[in-house]
C-alpha cells in the first residue's frame, strides 16, 4: 500500500521539527489516561464501576495485539527513525490507537452518564488526548497511518459494543 506508505513519509516529515514533543507523547499519552483512570477510583463511588469502564480498554488493546500476530504487517524500517520500540510487535493495528481511543470512549461513557455539568468538555479533551498518542505513532516513525486509523476504529468500537451489550 504505497499510498499508506506515502501518506506516513508526509506527515513524518512535516511534523520533523517537534519530534520531541511527538516521542515523549507516544511514549507517555497512555500513563495520562491511567492517572485519570485511577483518579476515579477516589472520586467513584464504586470501584466496580471503574473496572467496568477498563474492561473494554483491555479488550481493545488485546484485541488489536492478537490482530497484529494475526496480519503480521511489518513496522516502517527502524534506521528511518530515532525512537526506540521496548517490545517489538507488528504493526497493524496500533495497539496505542486502539488502546487510546478505548480510553476516550470509555471514559467519555463514564462523564456523559454522570451528572458533571460539563462532561462534554471532558469528552472533547480524552478524544483529542487519543487523536494526539494515535497521531504521535505516526510521527515517531513506528506505525503507518493506516495502522493508526484501524486502531483508532477498534478503540471505538469495541467499547461502544461492550456497553451496548451489557
Amino acid at each position: 500500500m504505497q499510498w499508506d506508505k506515502n501518506i506516513s513519509a508526509k506527515i513524518q516529515s512535516s511534523f520533523h521539527c517537534e519530534y520531541y514533543f511527538w516521542s515523549h507523547l507516544s511514549e507517555w499519552g497512555l500513563y495520562l489516561y491511567g492517572l485519570i483512570i485511577i483518579g476515579l477510583l477516589f472520586v467513584v463511588d464504586s470501584a466496580s464501576d471503574v473496572f467496568y469502564w477498563v474492561a473494554p480498554v483491555v479488550m481493545a488493546s488485546g484485541f488489536a495485539l492478537l490482530m497484529q500476530y494475526i496480519v503480521k504487517r511489518h513496522r516502517p524500517p527502524e534506521d528511518k527513525t530515532a525512537y526506540h520500540l521496548m517490545i517489538k510487535t507488528y504493526s497493524f493495528p496500533s495497539a496505542h490507537s486502539a488502546s487510546g481511543f478505548a480510553f476516550a470512549t470509555a471514559l467519555a461513557y463514564a462523564f456523559l452518564n454522570s451528572s458533571l455539568q460539563y462532561a462534554w468538555m471532558f469528552v472533547i479533551a480524552f478524544y483529542l488526548l487519543a487523536l494526539y498518542i494515535s497521531f504521535s505513532r505516526i510521527v515517531v516513525g513506528v506505525h503507518y497511518f493506516l495502522d493508526v486509523l484501524a486502531g483508532s476504529i477498534l478503540g471505538v468500537i469495541i467499547p461502544v459494543t461492550f456497553f451496548i451489550l451489557s
